[in-house]
């Protein structure tokens, strides 16, 4: 879906929403536990079986997307913050 200014989302809300997530011992848990099987399952493949190590290499970079994604949300946030602070001070 593309971004148009009646649809934008609340950078600020999103970012730290993002930001607890990130922060959620459960999430970091999960995320750990799930990355450490993939890296498992991929470490012992045949060494013949590049199909199946390839395939958990990509799961593993696409959890790591994951987490780069909420990292710029909450940058996102952070940025849209100092932004409408700046406006306010225009503003006086």
């Amino acid at each position: 879906m593309t971004t148009t200014p009646e649809n934008k989302p609340d950078e600020q809300a999103r970012g730290a929403r993002a930001q607890s997530l990130l922060d959620n011992p459960v999430f970091k848990e999960a995320m750990a536990a799930v990355k450490g099987t993939y890296t498992k399952a991929m470490i012992e493949t045949d060494p013949d079986n590049s199909k199946d190590r390839d395939h958990f290499h990509r799961c593993i970079r696409a959890m790591d997307d994951v987490e780069a994604a909420l990292t710029i949300f909450v940058r996102d946030g952070k940025i849209d913050s100092a932004m409408k602070v700046k406006q306010e001070r225009a503003k006086k």
